[in-house]
């Protein structure tokens, strides 16, 4: 869990990473929120909710960014797909970050090219100040302290 102030990069990546795509979005751009549609662990813990539902499989996107070969793998397997070497090594590729930043520049629709920004793991730390990050963690700790979820941390 996140007890230390600099234990929750996951949820303030996604935090940072959200306030800049909407930052870009004319029609939300007069927020000035971190969250416009409400607390990323509400969202987090309604769908943890479903974690025992053979249906449903977690991924973070820090674990795919750490090793995608290995999420592609699981997410085979949790399809009940067996992949060949070279189309998990495509799969791989096509699911980049770098190839899908390049693939959303080149897209017509406006907000697919807004889309990705930096795919960095850490990056909250260039925009939090330290009040907003004992914050965020004071409401993180409480919020999802006794819920079983842990994360990652890099």
């Amino acid at each position: 869990m996140c007890y230390k102030s600099d234990r929750c990069d996951e949820e303030k990546d996604v935090a940072v990473s959200y306030y800049n795509f909407e930052q870009q979005n004319p029609l939300a751009q007069s927020q000035n929120s971190w969250a416009v549609f409400g607390p990323y662990y509400d969202h987090v813990l309604g769908w943890w909710q479903m974690k025992d539902d053979p249906h449903f499989l977690f991924l973070k996107y820090e674990d795919m960014t750490r090793d995608l070969t290995s999420a592609v793998k699981t997410i085979a397997s949790f399809l009940k797909k067996d992949l060949a070497d070279d189309a998990v090594r495509a799969v791989v590729e096509a699911c980049s970050f770098q190839t899908m930043k390049e693939r959303y520049a080149q897209s017509s629709y406006k907000p697919l090219q807004i889309f990705t920004r930096k795919g960095k793991i850490g990056d909250w730390k260039n925009y939090f100040t330290p009040e907003q990050n004992r914050e965020f963690d004071a409401e993180y700790e409480d919020k999802m302290a006794g819920t079983g979820l842990t994360l990652d941390f890099e």
